[in-house]
């Protein structure tokens, strides 16, 4: 920045400088041989020293934001570089406003502009600035060089500081790593008490309590991510290719009942077989109900190019709570009620296994539940079927008969 843009005039008002100067916010030093009045950052003392309160600090921020965001003024007298410090008649402090008659304390012109100022306030504005930053270079406002300052700083004091700068700038990191953690102790966690659902008791603390393999380290965090993948249609290509984690090779023998990896690598094949049955028996009959009550929508004026919200889209569009909620409950349900299944000795006789049970029971719950839907669907596209526009004399008739027939029960 130029000398030249020393003269602008300065961006403050009068009154917010009377503001700032007032006696409410710091004490006033009166002088006999001076008139003047000025703000002074210290007690009335003999030398300049700022006592660290919070109201006091909280100017020594004001006078800090002032001069760093706003042009110096003419007030500030514009002092010829050639001419000693000690020589300088006007002084004025750009930070206090203080003046050399007004005021005491050691003069100091720490950079390459004309900007001069009392030793104790650029100390006090130094350690306002380096509060968060205890390494940070100050610079001037003006003409941006770096403060220089000759200070007794031992090694230890300086690594010290190095290492508490450092580990504050890695708050954030570790705050990322320790929530990364806790997620995936969580589906770790999931997983095992998922597994103990499905497979028994027995069973599944054998299967914990071997030594884990890469798989159970893999697998136990995916358990929770694949049962939401599965509820929508975002994985089917990748779903066939996850049994692969959880099932090794020599597991893979055909039995009667069929081992538990076998059965977890068909299951995939099982859904998008499923999906596509699905799709195929009761695919058009859901498009002709998406059509038959599908909202009319005028062919001009600004609702021409809006189809509507569909019923269809309405009872099918799952947020993103309800996924995770039906897909994480899923095994805990399937077990439940495999235990009940259980309870028959017809069908312990034929599926002795608990996890063969559970299975079966999800698969159950699966059907029933598409069954569900396709009668709450039917039943919204015979509704609008019957819908009707009533005439006023209709409707108001049945209305005067139900309120005279409310009267004759509460006489």
């Amino acid at each position: 920045m130029s000398l030249e843009n020393f003269t602008q005039p300065i961006p403050i008002p009068t009154s917010s400088y009377a503001t700032l100067a007032s006696e409410e916010h710091f004490p006033v030093v009166s002088s006999e041989n001076s008139h003047s009045t000025r703000r002074d950052i210290s007690p009335p003392q003999t030398e300049i020293s700022v006592q660290q309160t919070p109201h006091t600090r909280s100017h020594i921020s004001q006078a800090i934001t002032v001069a760093s965001t706003s042009t110096l003024s003419e007030e500030i007298p514009q002092l010829d570089r050639r001419i000693p410090l000690d020589q300088i008649q006007d002084k004025r402090c750009w930070i206090c406003f203080g003046e050399d008659n007004d005021s005491e304390g050691a003069w100091v012109r720490p950079c390459r502009c004309t900007l001069i100022c009392h030793e104790e306030c650029l100390l006090h504005w130094i350690a306002e600035s380096q509060r968060s930053t205890p390494l940070k270079r100050v610079r001037c406002p003006q003409c941006k060089t770096t403060y220089h300052l000759s200070e007794s700083t031992a090694p230890i004091l300086y690594i010290l500081s190095f290492l508490d700068s450092k580990i504050q700038a890695s708050i954030p990191y570790i705050g990322i790593f320790g929530a990364s953690f806790c997620v995936a102790m969580g589906t770790v966690d999931y997983g095992a008490f998922a597994l103990l659902s499905m497979v028994g008791v027995e069973e599944g603390e054998r299967l914990l309590q071997e030594p884990w393999s890469w798989r159970m380290f893999f697998s136990l965090p995916l358990i929770p991510i694949l049962l939401i993948f599965s509820r929508t249609r975002i994985a089917d290509p990748l779903m066939p290719l996850a049994p692969l984690l959880f099932i090794r090779s020599d597991s893979l023998t055909l039995t009667m009942p069929p081992h538990p990896t076998v059965t977890l690598s068909i299951l995939p094949w099982i859904r998008m077989m499923y999906n596509g049955l699905y799709t195929r028996l009761f695919g058009r009959i859901e498009a002709s109900w998406r059509r038959e009550i599908e909202p009319y929508v005028p062919e001009e004026g600004d609702g021409a190019n809006d189809r509507g919200q569909d019923v269809f889209d309405r009872l099918e569009r799952r947020n993103f709570g309800r996924t995770i909620v039906g897909a994480l409950t899923m095994p805990f349900i399937s077990a439940l009620f495999g235990s009940f299944l259980g309870k028959s000795s017809f069908i312990r006789s034929k599926i002795p296994d608990h996890f063969h049970r559970s299975i079966l029971c999800g698969c159950l719950i699966v059907i029933l539940k598409d069954a569900v839907d396709l009668t709450f669907k039917y039943q919204k596209v015979k509704q609008r079927r019957s819908r009707q526009v009533q005439n006023y004399e209709e409707f108001a008739h049945e209305e005067r008969t139900r309120r005279g027939h409310n009267q004759r029960r509460r006489a």
